[in-house]
């Protein structure tokens, strides 16, 4: 059972969530969704998101409002609106659907979900669109079914691996069959405009190869970016391997761990003023102080997926090592 997501705004307020899934936030949601929807840019073709984090699935579709609804494709200055539209579930359940049903059935799948949410709150004034409509799960729009056999996603270990449009499909099957987070996103044009803190799989128009670029820390985009490493792509990976020997990044010696941290915007202090000015002066305050809330927060979600990758590599270690210790006893026999 899933339960839709949308984001997008109305038609007289600036607020965004409209339906989040039962037993979530619009926090926890927030940087899984900002991935593929990326403040509405570059959105003339659609985005495909698909993510496996904190033990749910989740997947949707980014696009312009207008192709999934004719009356609330713009607002009331009439602005072109574009709208994220998605599902989430218990990473119990079978994965979501191949990106091919997703790009010939997005707008008939997300079109009566994003009317319906959008439409509950398109005319009420802005006091009453602050929070989410919060949703129950029902049956998805696709036929679950199980993911092909093959291999899975590369653990990227704090790097988004940019693949060419042609590992595409490759790329979504191979995420379907994937047991730990990741955030796959399909259909970027536009590489300096991708959020590589957010993703750590994506494939982007033009990309002729496979390549790691540096996660940033929040706030920042890959413009820039340093390439640790780059290969040419041949269109499919060996078996087994999915796309971990396309780019693999070498070792890291060890050392210890650094973060990344923004340092805080510093604060107005507050000030004597008439009356009439005090008022707007700490409006301004007040937004300012969320705002640095809302950095914080960032952080805070961004160590959090690196802290999961982290905890995956050292699963993944911890294996080996029992599978070497357990070899061990033989060789001393052979001895």
């Amino acid at each position: 059972m899933w339960s839709p997501i949308v984001y997008g705004r109305t038609d007289t307020s600036d607020s965004w969530w409209r339906a989040i899934p039962s037993g979530t936030t619009s926090t926890e949601l927030f940087d899984v969704v900002t991935a593929a929807f990326a403040g509405g840019a570059d959105l003339d073709t659609p985005r495909f998101l698909l993510a496996r984090r904190g033990g749910r699935w989740i997947t949707g579709v980014a696009c312009q409002a207008s192709e999934l609804s004719r009356s609330m494709a713009t607002d009331s200055q009439n602005r072109e609106l574009a709208t994220f539209v998605g599902w989430a579930a218990p990473d119990t359940e079978l994965p979501p659907s191949s990106l091919a049903h997703w790009e010939t059935s997005f707008a008939q799948w997300a079109a009566p979900v994003y009317e319906h949410w959008a439409g509950a709150d398109w005319t009420l004034p802005v006091r009453d669109v602050r929070d989410p409509h919060v949703v129950a799960a029902q049956p998805p729009p696709w036929r679950a079914e199980p993911p092909p056999p093959g291999p899975e996603l590369t653990r990227t270990y704090g790097s988004a691996l940019f693949l060419p449009p042609e590992a595409s499909h490759q790329a979504w099957d191979e995420g379907r069959r994937t047991t730990g987070p990741f955030t796959l996103v399909v259909g970027w044009r536009k590489p300096d405009l991708v959020r590589a803190d957010l993703v750590t799989h994506v494939c982007i128009s033009g990309t002729t190869t496979a390549s790691h670029a540096k996660s940033y820390a929040a706030g920042t985009d890959i413009a820039g970016a340093t390439t640790v490493v780059e290969a040419n792509f041949a269109g499919t990976s060996a078996p087994g391997t999915g796309f971990g020997d396309v780019g693999t990044p070498p070792p890291r010696p060890a050392q210890p761990m650094s973060v990344a941290v923004i340092p805080p915007r510093p604060l107005l202090a507050p000030v004597s003023m008439p009356a009439p000015v005090r008022s707007g002066f700490w409006r301004r305050f007040m937004w300012a102080s969320r705002r640095e809330v809302e950095r914080l927060e960032h952080q805070v979600r961004w160590l959090t997926t690196e802290l999961e990758q982290v905890r995956a590599a050292i699963t993944a270690l911890d294996a080996r090592l029992s599978a070497i210790e357990a070899a061990r006893p033989g060789e001393g026999d052979a001895r």
